[in-house]
């Protein structure tokens, strides 16, 4: 259990948007936080930080959760690495310190809500980010609670609203990213234009492949569950549905197997 200093404030309290304005401050020390959303009642103890290269922490450049010590630590550098990576695409408008800000809070929900799920379903420890050397998150005993807890933020957050419309963006980057990788960021032709939907098909009718290796390889896979969750299959969540159909993950080098069958745990 973190060590909270003698004399310590009364523990804060709230419910996820507390607890976001509250690892977004950056405070590097130990606050104990008595969450209460919904009907999840417990107390955590969260830190949110900036890592810098003259600063080493074993959580840097990652969001840490532990069940069995009831914590949550989180790099802000992350969401900062985040928000660049699905921003710089945009070409509809100029950008501002304000939007990515309230981008970043908005990514920093999902996360926050998504570690929140394994502290009450009681996981032991779990981080958002994942090993570059492949689709942990797909691999057996891992990829049932990682899923799990996808599931949970969804109940969490709720299924309509900004916070949605943040899936989508951050799906759309994803999914060009993955078509597209040796022209990104800069417009991915590939990809069919839907206007404000998801951009899901390309023009030549070929799979959106995401391959083992790099930062965050699943996430395309994940935001787009996420993104059918929330609209349950109707509208939006037909076409990550769509999405979801047309993609294939690399579980080794040149093995490639449909996307669905990675979810469910198939091999």
């Amino acid at each position: 259990m973190p060590a909270i200093a003698a004399g310590a404030p009364p523990p804060r309290a709230g419910g996820l948007d507390a607890l976001v304005s509250l690892v977004a401050s950056g405070d590097r020390r130990w606050t104990q936080f008595d969450f209460s959303e919904r009907d999840i009642r417990m107390r955590i103890h969260v830190r949110g930080f900036r890592s810098t290269p003259k600063v080493i922490d074993e959580a840097d450049n990652r969001c840490v959760a532990n069940a069995a010590e009831r914590t949550i630590s989180c790099d802000m550098r992350l969401i900062d690495s985040l928000v660049i990576r699905f921003t710089r695409d945009d070409p509809c408008c100029a950008r501002s310190a304000r939007i990515d800000r309230a981008f970043g809070k908005a990514i920093l929900k999902w996360i926050l809500a998504h570690e929140v799920g394994h502290l009450a379903l009681g996981h032991l420890e779990s981080d958002f980010d994942e090993p570059p050397g492949g689709l942990l998150v797909f691999s057996n005993e891992r990829q049932r609670k990682e899923l799990d807890a996808d599931v949970f933020a969804i109940a969490l957050v709720g299924k309509s609203g900004p916070d949605t419309d943040t899936l989508m963006q951050v799906s759309n980057a994803l999914v060009a990213q993955a078509v597209c990788p040796d022209t990104y960021p800069r417009l991915c032709s590939k990809l069919l234009d839907h206007g404000a939907g998801l951009h899901y098909n390309s023009r030549d009718n070929e799979p959106i492949r995401v391959r083992s290796g790099g930062t965050h390889p699943a996430l395309v896979a994940r935001f787009l569950r996420l993104l059918y969750l929330a609209d349950e299959g109707k509208g939006i969540g037909h076409q990550a549905g769509n999405a979801i159909r047309r993609m294939q993950i690399e579980r080794q080098p040149g093995h490639w197997v449909p996307a669905s069958d990675a979810l469910s745990g198939r091999k």
